[in-house]
């Protein structure tokens, strides 16, 4: 027997032109497809073993076929396999040293970093404004938010020694903590561990059993909100288990920078950048290490930081770029419902949250195949305004589904959902729509108050920005681990799993494991409140 509230959802499937909750025939055809599909299906890989902890982290140690964690075959390692990265290179290593990745037994590509020491460009780029408007396709022109964009096409100015500058900068960081004699957290090392004990740089590679597909293309991905300097200084006070030198952004803008080298990711996605380390030392660094990129700030909500997302130029070509807000997407559902305009302003006051959504689509310069990279930071709402996270989880796919030409063309979405795995955004993600427990949660808030008192539920006014019609979404870590992290951000307020890596039309072959973490970050050991995340794709 099919309930109620089943039966509402048959008629109230995705359709784009049906903006209020009445459903139309079209409409109804759509939904009996979308619910009638089969469901997604989930490689269920074997449980990983655990490392073993001693002196750092200890993991299995693989066999010689497979000992390079940097190599990438069709014939994937046995999942029970733990792979430690590499040793983290110095600047002259990082600089000479290829990194070789096995496509297939009778195709390999050698990718090589971009020379350090090559010689240098001109001037600064003319940062170029890109955004969306109602059609996608016009330049807003408010201005409020830009993407700032470095290419290879641009020429910069940038100091070879940019690396070693932010390296003294950070020893004298590590100085002034000595000297202020703040303790440490209990439980965390009074001084950083030797390099191949310092959690950061020990983290294992989980991969697949096996991958029954031919391989042409590989993106390898790394996702990271880094903590925007400019939040910690207005919450310092929270922060206060942590020394002001390990808080200090010369300390966590090094160790951010070494772990974004070590992972070695073709590429990297980034939230809370504030916009000065960006431009200071971020993106010369990022051009040093070989990457070029794309920078949007976020200036709706009064803080200068965004989201930026950086390629390996040696792999990948940039062929185009966008980015957008949410609440401006909301703002066109809105405009074209059938509500009074009351009822319209209500709609715009409650949805106005700032949160970004930046994507760029990625050519692979041996296969000329294209994928979609989506780098997303939404709203943090402290987990009691699960319509709003849900409502900008399902604008993220549906903005990735058009990009992505309806799945035609690879797509990896990732960073920062402020989501938790059993919070109705994450189902929604997975399915395109709310199932009888979701719908409940989210009527059950109540959260637009008209001005006689009444109270409506957004997902009851706004409908539409609650179904996506993206299809076989996969979480990466589930797909390969079984199971999402178990916590990816510990702070004063925090102290869930809430990063996530979702991907359609690739095959996820591995993911870097997360640390476990019991302490507030960031601390001596990690730089920011969240932990990284990375995967690789075939595709």
């Amino acid at each position: 027997m099919e309930s109620s509230t089943r039966r509402s959802l048959r008629t109230r499937s995705y359709d784009e032109n049906n903006v209020g909750n009445q459903p139309t025939a079209q409409s109804k055809k759509v939904a009996e497809a979308a619910i009638n599909q089969p469901r997604r299906t989930v490689l269920q890989a074997a449980e990983a073993k655990p490392a073993t902890r001693g002196s750092g982290f200890v993991v299995k140690t693989p066999s010689p076929k497979n000992s390079c964690p940097l190599e990438l075959s069709v014939q994937v390692t046995p999942c029970d396999i733990l792979e430690r990265q590499p040793a983290l290179p110095s600047s002259k290593e990082s600089a000479s040293r290829k990194r070789k990745v096995k496509i297939s037994p009778k195709s390999i590509e050698k990718r090589t970093k971009l020379n350090p020491t090559g010689s240098p460009t001109s001037s600064l780029e003319e940062f170029q404004t890109i955004s969306y408007s109602k059609k996608h396709s016009e330049d807003m022109s408010s201005g409020e938010n830009s993407v700032h964009s470095t290419d290879a096409t641009h020429t910069d100015v940038v100091d070879a020694n940019v690396l070693d500058n932010l390296k003294t900068k950070y020893e004298a960081a590590i100085s002034q903590h000595r000297v202020s004699g703040h303790s440490s957290l209990a439980g965390l090392p009074e001084q950083l561990p030797a390099l191949n004990a310092d959690p950061l740089f020990t983290r294992p590679v989980v991969k697949l059993h096996k991958v029954d597909i031919e391989v042409g293309a590989s993106v390898s991905v790394m996702t990271y909100n880094i903590l925007a300097d400019c939040h910690l200084q207005t919450h310092s006070s929270q922060y206060s288990y942590t020394s002001d030198a390990h808080l200090s952004l010369d300390y966590r803008g090094y160790r951010i920078i070494e772990e974004i080298k070590h992972l070695d990711c073709d590429v990297v996605c980034l939230q809370e950048v504030d916009d000065f380390f960006y431009e200071k030392s971020l993106r010369p660094a990022m051009k040093m290490l070989g990457y070029e990129g794309v920078f949007y700030r976020r200036k709706g909500d009064g803080y200068a930081e965004g989201a930026s997302t950086f390629y390996r130029s040696s792999t990948y070509t940039l062929d185009s770029q966008h980015a957008c807000s949410y609440a401006q997407l909301a703002d066109q559902d809105i405009d074209k419902s059938e509500h009074s305009e009351e009822t319209k302003q209500l709609l715009r006051q409650h949805v106005n949250k700032e949160a970004v959504l930046l994507t760029c689509k990625l050519r692979h310069k041996r296969t000329d195949k294209l994928v979609v990279i989506g780098n997303t930071h939404l709203t943090w709402t402290k987990f009691t305004a699960l319509d709003i996270s849900c409502m900008q989880m399902c604008y993220a796919f549906k903005e990735m589904d058009r990009l992505s030409e309806h799945g035609e063309i690879p797509m990896v979405l990732a960073g920062d959902f402020n989501t938790r795995n059993t919070d109705p955004g994450y189902q929604l993600a997975l399915e395109g729509y709310l199932n009888d427990a979701s719908l409940k949660t989210l009527q059950q808030l109540r959260t637009v108050t008209y001005a006689d008192g009444t109270e409506r539920a957004l997902v009851d006014l706004l409908w539409c920005a609650f179904q996506h019609p993206a299809r076989n979404i996969a979480s990466s870590y589930f797909t390969i681990m079984g199971k999402e992290p178990a916590k990816t951000s510990i702070n004063f307020v925090m102290n869930s799993a809430v990063d996530y890596m979702w991907s359609n039309n690739v095959q996820p072959v591995s993911v870097t494991q997360t640390n476990s973490i019991c302490h507030e970050m960031p601390n001596i050991i990690f730089p920011s409140d969240h932990l990284s995340l990375q995967a690789t794709y075939a595709f």
